[in-house]
């Protein structure tokens, strides 16, 4: 609504609230004062009791001597001054005053006449205002609100989506058919128009779990988000905000994430660089790599090839807030201590050094902080020993983790810190475990692969790459990971980070960055940009550039060299190169190949060529990040969106997107003619796609009556079957929808020519759901004997969020019992609590009902064990939990698909055994076994109804059920059989029941004393 419109409603809202007080005003004013008759007024101006009389037309209004006031009305065209002068009253003795109101009566007759008026027009005016799409388009409900992107907008492929290679084998007959229409029309075929999306969200691309990324909190884990930031159960995450990168601008943009998944364990690649940056994900994760023409370009995993220039990020300058480190002196100990310290069998800390100052810094922060001074080794020359317990505590408590050389990682202490507890950490480091040669190579060597990745990681952030490589110890055979930094990067190493107390080392990095003179050519190239660089180089000529004077023999020489390809620039060099021509041709910045390697060059990207790749398998992790739809991971560029725009971004063909919800109005007609502005604004971006979400919305079975029968919504569907069917045969427009509730839609939506591709994804099996439960477990402490296996059989239809509620059901349910560990005792219990409820201990039942349920639940168990079909028996309660007063919960073995008719038959007799041990313990029954004979009817009619399962009605069904279309429920059966067939299946449901019966009956009296024990 325009700022006039609300201006109209505000002013028709206080003009009614004028007038309802004005009346009510007036009301409340004439009712507090009392009316008296004519001949009393009279006799009170007699008495001289009056001290004036005000005369309003008919109406008298008396004001008395003691200050009280009434009313009184006289005749039409009667004078009362006539009145009291007949009654012989001076008129002298009293004051009148006479109003004339006629003037006001006349103003509020016309305003009482024309107010209502005024309101009324105005509130349709309002309602049609509402309506409008626009101020020039009056009353356009029918525009169609779906949001457009174009042809070339939508950058999302297959390669952004991770696994479903069986749905996407299906879409890829949709991406061709819109790609080459003619290929297919040539043989007479037709594609399917509707493809149907059904299945919970979480399946895509997706990396393994110790991919670092960097978020609003630090460099975290993917496997650890949930640890740092709150997931739901519908995968949601809250407060994570990932760096992602702008490709056009070429910019680190921190963007919220949205949802978070673990996927489980799946095939993966691994691919490593040439300075040794390596990703691990699925074959369909996509990476950005600098393509042959010098552009960006995202790349599935298993289309990489050995010798692609992978696109690494650096200097992100992205940290967290933790502030469990105090100061950076601290965070410097802890980072020396990472490099030389040692934890010792007696809870010890050692340390090595021979430089003096470092000597001295700890022995000082030591008696600063704890008035403590170091033990020196009896044995080694240039080790240090902290024994105090406490002391040893407190430097745990900041983050340095009891581990051996080999186990050696950068705590979260420190991951999650601040820049200056990030960079004096890793100044401890390096003058610890850090070397530099006469070259100006500074390198990092441990024997623990995970620190020195972390430290990798960390040196990207800060803008600083280095080489990563392997070698072999000649002293101890042992496999040591090093990092080595050189050239341009170096220099950046000593302005971001340096050598703190190590003086020797600084001096000789002094020294080489003195003697360097051009930038190295060999570090940080940047490849495939002889083309654009020409361009350049001849623009800059054409504007009066002078190559020798300008720019000097150096720069001369390497430009013809970088322009003919015999050399690849590096980005240092390319930086100088541009700054110089920027100050000599300020106009050169227009041309858009100048501003592109501007870009890259001043954009921190660092190009490494992919070294090898693997073939592996892991568990694997995904992100969503709605807008930019990629974030950083180990230093890649990683992608991410929906399979539907994956379609659209295959093909390269406009995209429209709505929710189902947003064609249905109050009024009758609007929704019809949404979907028909849809259809054409598709026809004439064609070939293009429509996509719908949530389509159940208005796709549900038409004329049920039932469940909120609605004439607009069954209009709207009319209409999208006309559109999706009709009589045009040659558009290629392509529908795709969603929806969790197939069951509730219209047949003549999933017939053929319509929706009749469907993509469903099922709940994990068996090996999935263990899968599942050993990832959601990772990072709870789990007791020695916990059998995931055993709770994966019992968890039979649980969704990965189901499993990830019963994971933290069981954490809460230690947490409460005081336990350090989660035992098999809690995941049991809180299996039964999800689905049963929780225990109701507190419910009070008499002795001789504890004795009935006793023997009830005994009669299932038993039973169930004698009955090679049944499930076997896992655990008998006669503790409440929800309504039942006992259960008896079998544990299937394994998944199932298919059931027999004996497994029917056995099941039955075990749903019996409670009632049956009842009646032979007790000689009655209770209302105990209500549920137990429900499911057993149910099961034995299903049998011979819908199973054909029994002999003597043979192989057929009987009856058909009608459901609630709304709430996918039964409500009702129409008989298409005799009533001689009707009580027949009566005798055969319960000629079921009975054999059941009498078998349960058997196995209890035969095996009574193990019944009664139990």
């Amino acid at each position: 609504m325009s700022c006039s419109g609300k201006t109209l409603s505000y002013i028709l809202i206080v003009a009614f609230l004028g007038v309802l007080v004005y009346s009510l005003f007036l009301y409340n004013q004439s009712n507090n004062v009392p009316q008296v008759p004519l001949n009393q007024v009279v006799d009170e101006v007699k008495n001289g009791q009056v001290q004036k009389v005000t005369i309003d037309g008919q109406n008298l209004t008396i004001n008395l001597k003691d200050g009280k006031t009434q009313k009184s009305v006289i005749e039409s065209q009667t004078s009362f001054t006539q009145i009291l002068t007949d009654s012989k009253i001076d008129l002298a003795s009293v004051e009148i005053d006479v109003k004339n109101t006629s003037a006001n009566s006349n103003w509020i007759a016309i305003i009482s006449g024309i107010l209502p008026v005024i309101l009324i027009a105005g509130f349709i005016y309002l309602m049609l205002r509402s309506a409008q799409a626009g101020n020039t388009r009056a009353l356009s409900f029918g525009q169609s609100r779906a949001r457009l992107l174009g042809a070339g907008q939508t950058k999302v492929k297959f390669s952004d989506v991770a696994g479903l290679e069986e749905p996407k084998q299906e879409l890829l007959e949709v991406v061709e058919f819109l790609k080459n229409p003619q290929k297919f029309r040539r043989l007479g075929a037709e594609i399917p128009k509707g493809v149907l999306l059904i299945g919970p969200p979480g399946t895509g691309k997706c990396l393994t779990g110790e991919t670092k990324i960097l978020t609003n909190k630090g460099l975290i884990s993917i496997k650890d988000i949930p640890k740092y930031f709150y997931v739901d159960n519908k995968h949601r995450v809250y407060g994570a905000k990932i760096v992602s990168l702008d490709i056009d601008k070429k910019k680190n943009i921190l963007t919220p994430a949205s949802h978070w998944y673990n996927l489980g364990e799946q095939k993966t690649i691994k691919i490593k660089t040439r300075m040794g940056h390596s990703i691990e994900g699925t074959p369909e994760h996509p990476i950005v790599i600098l393509g042959k023409d010098g552009n960006f370009t995202f790349k599935r995993l298993d289309q990489i090839e050995e010798g692609d220039y992978t696109l690494i990020r650096y200097a992100t300058e992205t940290y967290g807030n933790l502030r469990q480190i105090p100061n950076k002196d601290t965070a410097y100990l802890l980072g020396f201590l990472s490099g030389d310290g040692n934890l010792t069998i007696k809870n010890r800390i050692t340390y090595s050094t021979a430089n003096p100052k470092i000597s001295a810094f700890i022995k000082n922060y030591l008696k600063k902080n704890f008035n403590y001074s170091p033990i020196k080794s009896r044995d080694r020359e240039y080790d240090w020993i902290i024994s105090r317990r406490d002391i040893v505590k407190k430097i745990f408590a900041y983050g340095l983790l009891p581990v051996y050389s080999k186990d050696k990682e950068i705590p979260d202490s420190v991951l999650l810190a601040p820049k200056e507890i990030v960079v004096s950490f890793l100044q401890g480091l390096f003058d610890s475990d850090g070397s530099v040669d006469k070259r100006g190579v500074i390198e990092f060597s441990s024997s623990s692969k995970k620190l020195v990745d972390s430290v990798n990681l960390l040196l990207l952030n800060l803008g600083i790459v280095s080489k990563r490589r392997n070698k072999v110890k000649k002293y101890n055979g042992k496999l040591h990971y090093i990092l080595n930094i050189s050239g341009d990067f170096a220099d950046i190493f000593y302005q971001k980070l340096g050598f703190r107390l190590a003086e020797g080392k600084k001096q000789i990095l002094e020294s080489y960055l003195k003697q360097r003179g051009l930038p190295n050519p060999n570090i940080n190239l940047i490849f495939n940009q002889g083309e654009r660089i020409a361009k350049v180089y001849n623009f800059a000529q054409e504007n009066g550039l002078k190559p020798l004077k300008d720019l000097g023999e150096g720069y001369c020489k390497n430009l013809y060299r970088y322009i003919s390809g015999e050399r690849t620039p590096s980005l240092m060099m390319l930086k100088k190169l541009l700054s110089k021509l920027q100050t000599r041709i300020p106009q050169i910045e227009k041309l858009p190949e100048f501003a592109y390697l501007k870009s890259l060059a001043f954009s921190g990207f660092f190009f490494s060529p992919v070294t090898s790749i693997q073939k592996k398998k892991n568990v694997v992790y995904d992100f969503t990040v709605p807008k930019y739809h990629n974030f950083i991971g180990n230093g890649f560029v990683s992608h991410n969106t929906l399979l539907a725009k994956a379609v659209a971004g295959e093909a390269e063909v406009p995209f429209f997107s709505i929710s189902a919800s947003e064609f249905v109005e109050m009024f009758v007609g609007v929704g019809a003619a949404r979907v028909r502005d849809l259809f054409e604004k598709a026809k004439r971006n064609a070939p293009s796609i429509i996509f719908i979400d949530e389509l159940d919305a208005i796709g549900r079975l038409r004329g049920s009556g039932l469940g909120g029968s609605h004439d607009e919504r069954e209009q709207t569907l009319n209409q999208i079957l006309v559109e999706m069917d009709g009589f045009e045969t040659d558009t290629n427009v392509i529908i795709m929808a969603a929806t969790n509730r197939p069951d509730v839609l219209d047949p003549a939506l999933l017939r053929p020519g319509r929706f009749d591709r469907r993509v469903v994804l099922d709940l994990p099996d068996l090996k999935e759901r263990k899968a599942i439960l050993e990832i959601y477990t990772k990072n709870k402490p789990m007791a020695f004997g916990v059998d995931l296996e055993k709770i994966a059989r019992s968890t039979a239809g649980f969704s990965g969020a189901d499993l990830k509620n019963l994971a933290n059901e069981a954490a809460i349910l230690a947490a409460r019992s005081n336990k350090k560990k989660i035992e098999m005792a809690n995941l049991e219990e809180a299996i039964e609590k999800v689905l049963l409820g929780p225990e109701r201990k507190s419910r009070v039942l008499s002795k001789k009902e504890k004795e009935i349920t006793a023997y009830h639940e005994a009669g299932h168990a038993v039973v169930a064990k004698f009955l090679p079909n049944c499930d076997p028996v896992h655990k008998v309660s006669i503790i409440s939990r929800g309504l039942a007063l006992g259960y008896t919960w079998n544990l299937p073995s394994e998944d199932r698909h298919l059931r027999s008719k004996s497994k029917f038959e056995d099941d039955i007799a075990s749903l019996l055994g409670g009632r049956v041990a009842e009646k032979l313990r007790f000689q009655e029954v209770t209302t105990g076994a209500e549920n137990d004979l429900r499911q057993a009817t149910k099961m034995a009619r299903a049998m011979v109804t819908d199973y054909g399962m029994s002999e003597k009605l043979g192989s057929a069904t009987w009856g058909e059920k009608e459901e609630l279309t709304f709430l996918g429920k039964e409500i009702a059966e129409h008989k298409t059989y005799s009533e001689e067939i009707a009580a027949l299946i009566d005798k055969e449901v319960s000629s079921i029941i009975k054999k059941a019966e009498n078998r349960a009956k058997e196995i209890l009296i035969k095996n009574k004393k193990i019944w009664y024990k139990l």
